[in-house]
């Protein structure tokens, strides 16, 4: 009884494990922006920001027609013009917040499939096999108290994860 209670606990781990496989550059790029983008400057990085926002800045004023392809502007800009410049780079986001907003999804997704498909079918699986191979109900309880407190771990896990402190909000 007890060889065959540990090969399907082992098989429900082994699916389970098997289920959230990834590369490793899926792995780098979910744990990367993880937390959400790092809110203080970097001074290695400032050149290199400084460069990326004039050439975001030339791209917006050349898509509204303001700025030549070689960078300098057709006439004298008003300030409506950077109004527009503005608006457009604000309707166009920020790819930092897509990435972080993809792996607060992806994180609810593993919390969902953990709560509901493994922890879940391991749980009924245990108390199925326990019900048919036994009589006694104590097996059945600690059956329900360990995989009760293996969800509540779970979700404990997640929420410290999503909590709006520790997102910054």
């Amino acid at each position: 009884m007890l060889v065959k209670f540990r090969s399907v606990v082992g098989i429900v781990l082994i699916g389970g494990a098997a289920a959230g496989c990834a590369n490793s550059d899926e792995i780098k790029a979910r744990f990367n922006g993880r937390w959400g983008p790092d809110p203080a400057i970097q001074a290695a990085s400032f050149a290199t920001e400084v460069q990326n926002q004039s050439l975001v800045l030339s791209y917006l004023g050349r898509s509204a027609g303001l700025i030549a392809s070689d960078g300098t502007p057709i006439r004298p800009l008003l300030p409506a013009d950077y109004a527009e410049i503005a608006q457009r780079g604000f309707n166009i986001g920020r790819q930092d917040c897509e990435i972080y907003m993809d792996n607060l999804f992806r994180l609810s997704r593993e919390k969902g499939r953990n709560d509901n498909i493994i922890l879940a079918a391991a749980s009924t699986a245990a108390a199925a096999i326990v019900t048919g191979t036994t009589t006694a109900q104590k097996p059945l309880s600690i059956l329900a108290a360990v995989f009760g407190l293996s969800i509540a771990l779970n979700d404990a896990i997640f929420k410290a994860i999503f909590s709006p402190r520790r997102l910054g909000w």
